[in-house]
């Protein structure tokens, strides 16, 4: 055999001894070579890492003679929370311009205002186009301080200029000082591509010292590290010291069976594992299935109606919220029926805390006579369809003297989606994938932000609804806030053959069956109006927060409430003058006490007013 034969043997050699090598990498490192690919392909997003960006010029331009003349001036920079008694003013109608370096497609502003001011903050692009990115409203609670208002806007192009604008309609306002930060993005992929790299290099070099202890010191760490890596690429940071105990505690006792099975038996028990992690992912949804069937079961009806059981506590033998019987009204009070969902029901709140009891606590404030006696016909999930079919059942032996109807922005839907499982005679249909969704949303939302859920959830969207049209799609859970979302030309044709429809009916069966009068009341969602409720709403991916379409229901019922045959009232103006925050529960989209206790007296003063109370005005 030649030299040459020799070399080219053992260079073949020396490629399989590689080859093996660099394939026993993910056995020695499972977690930084396998888990966090994984991880970064299925369930990673990206990284926005920002870097301030400084503005080259400020600017604050003004309409004069005709013309739109601009100065250079400097902001003053005031701190937090100071006294709000100086600043930088911007009249009705003028601009504040900062001109920036060069473009930018992402970026974060921080904004400081007073507390009390409104202004409009828009993007210019480097063609003249203005962008509206945020409008900046009062803060009741630091009307004099000064407050800044964080916005993170999409920009659907780049822009060379951050503008706040007063609008002609409002009064000036003071800005302080106005932080810019570019937000570029590192996709998670790429993290994956940097560790195999690392890894790769440290193997191939491990004849050396250097590349000998990198290698031998990602084995030992690769717990850790991969740990790490997943937390940052999954959890906000101010959750990291949890989520990296749990993930610590998952990922190491992973990561032991696995060497364990791998250094006894190899493929048997490795199959075996694999067969049993299969099992588990296909039973896992049949189980919360028939876990989330038997715990309806124990509360609700399972049929259509999903009417409450009797618990022996609050919920009485009819299946409605009320200490009592028909039998403890007397038929010389004043008793007042209210219809609704969980809004009305009292979702998360104490019996007393519900708007149909506090409202009864304020009529019995009032000296109002007869007596005022409330009973609560609300439950979860209810429509106005089911509270007629309610109404209709076990209405009359409560000895009505008035019918109150709380609608909420789910009804819409609601109302179609019953209306359509009543035409097909169909009973409560749990989807596994349905609650597995809405438990994780739950629990995800205890430890990452709102915008990192949403990616996830973008990720992993289907795309079959894309085919269908609005008829076909209504009554799906993406679509559950389609007032909301979609134009109103598009939503009316549904709100007069749905919500409106069963109202008239209400409002019909009331004055014919009953004979006592009927009154609605529109229910306010926090998204509707403010970004600062509900933080953390499990269904924040269904809307956009104060978005094109959000007042659409109150604008049609505006447009309809001389022509209704009941008197109306839309709670959104009183909830968005309130002073007192919050409103809402922090991860729940349901009225906290003080809320449902504005509302009460809301409604109260409504019903005042309509004469529909025998209750003294203020």
């Amino acid at each position: 055999m030649t030299d040459r034969d020799l070399n080219v043997e053992n260079r073949g050699r020396a490629a399989g001894r590689l080859a093996r090598a660099v394939a026993d990498m993910p056995r020695r490192a499972p977690g930084l070579l396998l888990l966090v690919p994984v991880v970064a392909l299925t369930c990673g997003s990206y990284w926005l890492l920002p870097s301030t960006v400084r503005p080259i010029a400020v600017r604050l331009g003004q309409r004069a003679h005709q013309q739109w003349v601009s100065r250079d001036v400097n902001l003053p920079k005031r701190a937090e929370g100071a006294l709000a008694d100086d600043g930088l003013w911007v009249e009705p109608g003028a601009a504040l311009d900062l001109v920036l370096p060069r473009p930018v497609r992402r970026l974060a502003l921080a904004v400081q205002v007073r507390g009390d001011d409104r202004c409009a903050v828009q993007g210019v692009t480097d063609a003249g186009r203005v962008l509206p990115l945020s409008d900046i409203r009062p803060l009741r609670a630091a009307a004099d301080q000064w407050a800044t208002r964080r916005i993170e806007p999409a920009l659907p192009e780049p822009i060379t200029r951050v503008r706040l604008r007063a609008d002609h309609r409002h009064r000036r306002f003071a800005v302080s000082d106005v932080r810019i930060r570019r937000l570029t993005r590192m996709r998670h992929t790429w993290v994956a591509a940097i560790v195999w790299l690392v890894a790769l290099g440290a193997r191939l070099f491990g004849s050396r010292p250097r590349g000998l202890r990198l290698w031998t010191g990602l084995t030992h760490a690769d717990p850790v590290l991969a740990l790490v890596l997943i937390a940052l690429m999954l959890f906000k940071p101010d959750s990291l010291a949890v989520a990296l105990a749990v993930l610590w505690a998952a990922l190491g006792l992973l990561l032991w069976l696995v060497r364990r099975a791998a250094q006894r038996l190899p493929w048997p028990i490795l199959l075996f594992n694999a067969g049993c992690i299969a099992l588990a992912v296909w039973a896992a949804p049949h189980l919360l299935e028939s876990y989330a069937t038997y715990r309806i079961l124990s509360e609700f009806q399972l049929d259509v109606d999903h009417r409450m059981k009797p618990d022996g506590r609050e919920v009485n033998l009819d299946g409605i919220r009320f200490k009592g019987s028909p039998l403890d009204l007397r038929a010389d009070d004043f008793n007042i029926i209210f219809l609704g969902d969980s809004f009305t029901y009292g979702m998360k709140l104490p019996y007393d805390a519900s708007v149909p009891y506090a409202l009864e606590r304020l009529a019995a404030q009032r000296h109002c006579a007869p007596p005022v006696r409330a009973v609560n016909f609300g439950w979860v999930s209810s429509s106005p369809l089911l509270s007629y079919r309610l109404l209709m059942d076990i209405g009359r032996k409560y000895q009505p003297d008035l019918v109150v109807l709380l609608l909420d922005m789910t009804d819409f839907h609601d109302d179609l989606k019953y209306a359509h499982k009543i035409n097909a005679r169909e009973g409560v249909k749990l989807s596994s994938s349905l609650l597995l969704d809405n438990t994780l949303d739950r629990w995800l939302l205890r430890w990452m932000p709102m915008s990192t859920l949403r990616q996830l959830k973008e990720q992993f969207r289907q795309a079959h609804h894309a085919r269908q049209t609005h008829g076909e799609t209504i009554l799906s859970l993406e679509m559950r806030y389609f007032p909301t979302n979609i134009p109103l030309a598009e939503s009316r044709p549904y709100f007069e053959q749905g919500v409106m429809a069963n109202l008239k009916a209400l409002a019909v069966y009331c004055r014919q069956h009953l004979g006592v009068p009927f009154a609605v009341v529109l229910v306010p969602r926090a998204y509707q109006y403010s970004e600062r409720e509900v933080p953390r709403d499990y269904e924040a991916h269904l809307y956009t927060i104060r978005g094109e379409h959000t007042r659409n229901p109150n604008r049609y019922f505006a447009e309809v409430k001389d022509r209704l045959p009941y008197p109306f009232l839309d709670l959104l103006p009183t909830f968005e003058a309130a002073g007192t925050f919050p409103l809402f529960f922090e991860d729940d989209p349901h009225w906290n006490a003080d809320g449902a206790q504005l509302a009460a007296g809301a409604i109260f003063e409504f019903l005042v007013r309509e004469s529909l109370l025998p209750c003294p005005g203020e």
